[in-house]
């Protein structure tokens, strides 16, 4: 009798210990009024899937289409506005491509020069309100354009030179600047990443910024520039941390809402892609002398996303037996939700592809050496 009381408390707290509520896989702390999501490397959906369907590809040329101006010859960057029409910026003619949302051409604007509607060195381009603003870089300008590809106006540039930037509300851009200034016979760049107006004259609210001396032994481009992403009335910035996994949260009015953090250990980057990344830098600077990085090891967040779902993606490094290996193994993204790790999902776009852009409930890419871009739906 008494070994069956035994048996059942024992089978009774199996069940109970069964039906308890799971370990969160995450702590919440909070240091000096903001909270803190302190995240393990356990999923909290061990469920999550994320499968992804090609819907087209935009090639770089298209015989059907008599326009000559179609070719795309060197692709930079893609913008995508709120329609799902998809811009194109082709860095060697300094001009952009529209096509609709299904890949069809629509037109070609801009060209090479100084005049108006002209761009020298055309790297980049964003969607603000219903303007296109093209970012010529060669001129330390911004040319303006509608969405028609009728040019509005040139917008001279003094002091630092905002890059990539996203309209995050009805009146305010997120911007990446960057300028120069000689102290002792030294030169040096300074970058911020900062919530401006339209037409980058209030800068006041700063998210991030680093000074840097060009050319010394501890210059690293790619220092100066921070991942980062907007949705659902929120702006996500990583820090740029090699060791650390950190993702700080805010709002439009550039208050700190709250800050993710993650369990990491530092992943070497192996020589090949060392190459790639200086081959980018060159590109991006126009300076073929520009002087190697020799970084040793990758960044902790390297890309954030917002997808459809409300979730935020961030492309994180992933430690392999080889380092050095060229073996394309796809891309891993871990996925959060308010602050909690759901779980690391392994996208197998096709090799060269990245994801750009997630917007309009699809995932935008392309491949500059192919001169392509891929669309596709999850």
């Amino acid at each position: 009798m008494k070994n069956n009381v035994c048996l059942i408390c024992i089978i009774a707290a199996l069940i109970f210990s069964g039906c308890s509520k799971k370990e969160l896989n995450y702590k919440v702390s909070e240091v000096d009024g903001v909270k803190i999501y302190k995240n393990k490397n356990i999923p909290a959906d061990e469920k999550l899937e994320i499968k992804v369907k090609e819907l087209f590809t935009i090639n770089a040329e298209d015989e059907t289409v008599e326009d000559s101006t179609r070719t795309m010859n060197y692709i930079y960057t893609i913008e995508v506005d709120d329609e799902g029409s998809i811009y194109a910026v082709d860095l060697k003619k300094s001009n952009i491509k529209k096509f609709d949302m299904n890949g069809n051409f629509v037109l070609s604007f801009g060209k090479k020069g100084y005049g108006p509607g002209e761009m020298d060195y055309c790297s980049s381009a964003g969607i603000i309100g219903d303007k296109i603003y093209c970012n010529d870089y060669g001129a330390r300008r911004v040319v303006i354009f509608d969405r028609q590809g009728n040019f509005i106006e040139n917008m001279n540039m003094t002091g630092s030179m905002p890059q990539k930037y996203y309209s995050v509300d009805e009146n305010k851009v997120l911007a990446h600047f960057d300028s120069w200034f000689e102290e002792d016979d030294k030169m040096y760049t300074v970058s911020s990443l900062i919530l401006s107006d339209y037409r980058f004259e209030n800068r006041k609210d700063t998210l991030r910024s680093k000074t840097m001396q060009m050319y010394s032994k501890d210059y690293n481009i790619n220092d100066l520039f921070w991942a980062r992403t907007y949705g659902n009335d929120k702006i996500f910035v990583a820090s740029n941390s090699k060791n650390e996994f950190w993702i700080d949260v805010y709002d439009f009015s550039c208050n700190l809402l709250y800050k993710i953090n993650k369990s990491y250990r530092k992943v070497r980057l192996p020589k090949n892609e060392i190459d790639l990344q200086n081959k980018a830098i060159r590109e991006i600077t126009n300076d073929p002398n520009f002087p190697e990085s020799f970084e040793f090891y990758k960044k902790a967040v390297s890309a954030l996303f917002y997808d459809k779902y409300d979730r935020l993606w961030v492309n994180s490094p992933v430690e392999t037996i080889n380092p050095d290996s060229t073996e394309f193994t796809g891309y891993s993204f871990d996925v959060f939700k308010e602050g909690v790790y759901l779980n690391r999902i392994n996208i197998n776009f096709p090799e060269g592809y990245y994801p750009t852009i997630l917007k309009n409930g699809r995932i935008y890419t392309f491949n500059r050496d192919k001169c392509d871009i891929k669309i596709f739906d999850y």
